[in-house]
């Protein structure tokens, strides 16, 4: 009969935590025991698609529309003759729009088994929370990295709880350790550095009005904020409106994220809505001190003042003493550091989290 065929379906093959989990995934897998195919709902980053060809994975690259009814529609049918072609015997979707669109046309084409990995909270909305509720009943399993992941997935979205499986993501600390310090952040003043998807679930918006009340006694500091996204110009625009847009840089996607820690004295993640975040984990891995908000996937690895700098989410004065307490205590930032790379180093290793999906995987196909 020969490997088994497996179609990993994103919404996009991108610079983001699902194409990272997906890299590291096929890294540390015996690719030997299946034929992988990777599809990408969007057009793929170039070098993240050539970073999963290397490996000899073929990317099937979807050009599909970005929003509304007739997203879904498109995507369904054109996944529907994809699958008709490709012949997969499991289907594992990884995104809120590849989720239900997959899920149907997977069902539809007789596909034998589908897997989900829900990686952080949805604010999905209308006709799409409707079509990933209904159709939670089509997937066999979905994959959580936590147990407050594992709750939203019973709760909100309808997944039987037999159904759910907690599997902690992994870093790959060999890609994020070592490196040396972009030369576009030397400078003068402390650098505060976020990477993250820019839209609101984020909080960005907190980072830029925290950076602001810094600035009022820490005159020199500076704050970086990587990542894509469509309300990457309101936030530009935002320090701009705050007078700050000479110290607040949002070059969009970075290629030299590893570098970028490199140079980094902290490492801010502002999220109001989020799962167990890996630009926090690769930070932690690369040895920055790490202020977070305190959200159920994070408290729940994530112990303050001792792995990270806990506060709440939306108070940018807390944000802004958090950031302060790191940079002016260089001890305490040091310890903090050293218990963040303790605590990635001892829980997240990507090899123990690949290894647990390919157990998955070959359960589901042996059923």
């Amino acid at each position: 009969m020969g490997r088994p065929k497996v179609a990993v379906v994103l919404d996009g093959v991108a610079r983001d935590g699902d194409s990272r989990w997906l890299l590291d995934t096929l890294r540390y897998m015996d690719r030997d025991r299946y034929r992988v195919h990777v599809v990408s709902l969007h057009t793929p980053d170039t070098d993240v698609a050539i970073d999963v060809q290397k490996m000899a994975v073929p990317v099937h690259s979807l050009d599909l529309p970005e929003e509304g009814a007739r997203w879904t529609v498109a995507g369904t049918f054109t996944l529907f003759n994809l699958f008709r072609k490709m012949v997969p015997r499991l289907v594992h979707t990884v995104g809120e729009r590849a989720d239900a669109t997959a899920r149907i046309a997977a069902r539809f084409t007789g596909v034998q088994r589908v897997a989900t990995t829900l990686r952080g909270p949805r604010r999905t909305p209308g006709v799409r929370a409707l079509l990933t509720r209904a159709t939670a009943h089509m997937t066999d399993v979905v994959v959580v990295p936590t147990r407050a992941l594992a709750t939203e997935a019973v709760d909100r979205w309808g997944v039987h709880p037999q159904r759910v499986r907690v599997v902690p993501p992994g870093v790959d600390l060999g890609r994020v350790t070592g490196a040396k310090p972009a030369d576009d952040m030397a400078g003068e003043g402390p650098l505060v550095v976020a990477c993250a998807r820019m839209d609101d679930d984020k909080g960005i918006d907190t980072l830029i009005d925290a950076t602001a009340i810094l600035l009022r006694y820490r005159p020199g500091l500076r704050v970086v904020v990587a990542g894509t996204g469509v309300t990457g110009i309101g936030y530009i625009r935002r320090a701009q409106r705050l007078g700050i847009d000479d110290r607040v840089l949002i070059p969009g996607a970075r290629r030299d994220v590893p570098e970028l820690l490199s140079a980094a004295d902290v490492f801010v993640h502002p999220a109001r809505r989020d799962g167990l975040p890996l630009a926090l984990l690769e930070a932690m891995a690369a040895g920055v001190p790490c202020v977070a908000t305190s959200l159920p996937s994070i408290t729940e690895h994530l112990q303050d003042d001792v792995h990270a700098l806990l506060c709440a989410a939306d108070q940018p004065a807390f944000l802004a003493d958090r950031i302060d307490q790191l940079l002016g205590d260089e001890g305490r930032a040091r310890r903090i550091a050293g218990g963040g790379r303790a605590l990635v180093q001892e829980r997240f290793s990507p090899a123990v989290s690949s290894a647990a999906v390919q157990d998955l995987w070959d359960l589901l196909l042996a059923t």
